[in-house]
């Protein structure tokens, strides 16, 4: 999906960085919604009494270790299950994934939908390799 994006036209006209605009936002979208229905996954199947901490590294772990092999990623399996969602949509399932997880252990979310936590965005290294003129680091 990134990688498709390489052939943008880097904004030659107002109409093209909205599009642009409403690409990258909507690839952000199901970027997030695909991490936070598998924070929710997560946080369903934490025993009860897990410690806040170990519950945070078990997140950013499951986030940046690579798929077991024999077995895909799962992000990936769950970003291209959310290729035909509208972006509005997403939104609304990631409200309703952070509101599940906060309101079910408060333990783990002390500040309710407001905690802090990481969120690994990897997919981010696939986009700086293929758009390196949109990223002014890279050339």
């Amino acid at each position: 999906m990134l990688q498709g994006m390489s052939d943008w036209n880097m904004g030659e006209s107002s109409g093209d960085i909205h599009k642009d605009i409403q690409a990258a936002d909507r690839t952000f979208t199901m970027l997030l919604c695909a991490r936070f229905i598998i924070l929710k996954q997560l946080v369903q199947r934490l025993l009860v009494d897990t410690d806040a901490m170990v519950a945070r590294r078990r997140w950013v772990l499951a986030q940046v270790l690579p798929a077991r092999s024999g077995f895909s990623d799962l992000f990936a399996i769950v970003l291209q299950s959310l290729q035909h969602a509208g972006t509005g949509i997403m939104r609304q399932i990631i409200h309703s994934m952070v509101s599940f997880s906060a309101n079910s252990t408060p333990d783990l979310f002390p500040g309710g939908v407001f905690t802090t936590f990481f969120v690994v965005i990897d997919d981010a290294q696939v986009a700086a390799d293929h758009l390196k003129e949109y990223f002014r680091s890279t050339y």
